[in-house]
C-alpha cells in the first residue's frame, strides 16, 4: 500500500467573505492545508489589495505584495451584493466552512451576516472575527490595532516604551496574525466535532491570551501592580558595530552574565532591592556604549556562550541569508508575482511504511 501525499484538507471548501489580514490568514492557513478558498470580494475588491508598507501606490493592474501573500493560493470571484445572492447561496451551499469578518458590501449584505448565513446553511462551519465579538455592550465599538492591544493591557501592564513618551504597542498587526491562527485552529476544531457551528472569535480576547504576560492579570487582582512604571527594555535590541542585535536579560541569572560578559562584575549585587529592569536601566549607557563597540558577530559569540539570549536583527536585505532559514528553504518564490514571500511554517513528510512482524507462537 502507498501511503498517500494529499494534503489534510484535500477536498475541504472554505468560503471567504473576510477582508483585512486576520481573515486573509485564517484562510492561508486553511490553503496551506491543502483547502479549497473562494475569496468573495464586492466589486470595489479587497482593500488590502490596494496596500502597501510603504504607503507607495500600487498601480490599478496589481495588487500588493502582501495581498498577493495571503491570496496567492485562493481562487477569487466577484459578487455584487445587490444582484448576486443567489450565486453566492450556490457558493456557501456547496462549501464545508465559511471565514467572514465586517469591511466589505457582501459581508455586510444582511444575508451573509454569521447569524443569517449559519441559519440558512446549517451544514457550515461559520467563524466570524471581530473586533470584541458578535454579542456584547462593545459588539459595535470602532478599533484598531493599537486600541486592542491597549483595552488587551499589554501596552500599560508590561510597560513598554520610554517613560517620557507615549505607550508603545507590539508592531507588525501581530494581533491580526494571532485572531486568524486562532480562527483557522477553531474552523480545524468544529471540522473535528462535524461542522455545523458558529465560532465567535473576539480579536481582544485572542490578544488577551496571546499579547498579555499572565503574571499582569496576576498581580492587578492582588492589588499589587507588576510593574509601577515604564521602562526600556535594557539592552533589548541594539546598535552594534556593524548593525543592529537583540540581547535579551529576562532574569538575575541572565543579568548577572551580562554583568560578567561586558567586563562589569562589580554590577552585580544579590542584595539589591531594585529589579533587573531598574538595575539594567541604570546602567543603560554603559551597557549600549559596549554593545556600539562590538559587532554583531562577536557579540552573538560571546552571548552565547553565556547563555544570554540573543538574536541578529533581520532585515529585507538580510533575512533570506541566515543559515537555518536557508537551510530549511523558508522562504519561496510567490507563485503569481514571483516576489520572495515566507514559506509554510511546517514541513511535512509522507509515513514511513512498517511491515508488520509476526508474533511468536506461544510456547507449549
Amino acid at each position: 500500500m502507498v501511503p498517500s501525499l494529499n494534503a489534510p484538507l484535500d477536498g475541504f471548501v472554505v468560503v471567504d467573505f473576510s477582508t483585512g489580514i486576520a481573515g486573509a490568514y485564517c484562510t492561508k492557513l486553511l490553503a496551506d492545508g491543502g483547502a479549497e478558498v473562494i475569496k468573495v470580494e464586492a466589486p470595489a475588491g479587497d482593500p488590502l489589495r490596494r496596500w502597501s508598507a510603504s504607503g507607495a501606490q500600487i498601480p490599478p493592474e496589481e495588487d500588493g505584495a502582501l495581498f498577493s501573500y495571503l491570496a496567492c493560493s485562493k481562487h477569487s470571484v466577484v459578487a455584487d451584493p445587490d444582484t448576486d445572492v443567489d450565486f453566492v447561496n450556490s457558493l456557501l451551499a456547496d462549501a464545508d466552512a465559511v471565514v467572514w469578518s465586517r469591511g466589505s458590501t457582501v459581508a455586510e449584505q444582511h444575508a451573509f451576516t454569521p447569524t443569517e448565513i449559519h441559519r440558512v446553511h446549517p451544514h457550515l462551519t461559520v467563524t466570524a472575527i471581530t473586533a470584541f465579538g458578535l454579542e456584547g455592550p462593545w459588539q459595535d465599538r470602532p478599533a484598531t490595532e493599537f486600541t486592542l492591544q491597549a483595552w488587551s493591557g499589554g501596552i500599560v501592564g508590561l510597560g513598554r516604551g520610554s517613560p517620557d513618551r507615549a505607550p508603545v504597542f507590539v508592531g507588525g498587526q501581530v494581533g491580526d496574525y494571532l485572531a486568524g491562527a486562532y480562527a483557522s485552529a477553531a474552523t480545524m476544531a468544529s471540522r473535528m466535532r462535524g461542522a455545523a457551528e458558529l465560532i465567535d472569535l473576539s480579536m481582544l480576547e485572542a490578544q488577551i491570551l496571546g499579547l498579555t504576560y499572565y503574571p499582569v492579570t496576576y498581580f492587578e487582582m492582588l492589588g499589587r501592580p507588576w510593574r509601577d512604571a515604564r521602562r526600556l527594555t535594557v539592552p533589548g535590541i541594539a546598535r552594534a558595530k556593524d548593525g543592529l542585535i537583540d540581547i535579551g536579560c529576562g532574569t538575575a541569572q541572565q543579568w548577572f552574565d551580562l554583568c560578567a560578559m561586558t567586563g562589569h562584575q562589580d554590577w552585580i549585587d544579590e542584595e539589591s532591592e531594585l529589579s533587573i529592569t531598574e538595575q539594567a536601566n541604570e546602567k543603560s549607557d554603559e551597557l549600549y556604549a559596549w554593545v556600539e563597540s562590538q559587532t554583531v558577530d562577536e557579540i552573538r559569540d560571546l552571548a552565547t556562550a553565556f547563555r544570554i539570549p540573543n538574536a541578529p536583527v533581520a532585515n529585507g536585505a538580510n533575512t533570506e541569508s541566515l543559515d537555518q532559514f536557508q537551510a530549511r528553504g523558508s522562504f519561496v518564490s510567490n507563485p503569481r508575482d514571483g516576489f520572495s514571500q515566507p514559506g509554510p511554517p511546517y514541513r511535512m513528510r509522507p509515513a514511513r511504511l512498517r511491515v508488520p512482524q509476526p508474533r511468536p507462537a506461544p510456547a507449549g
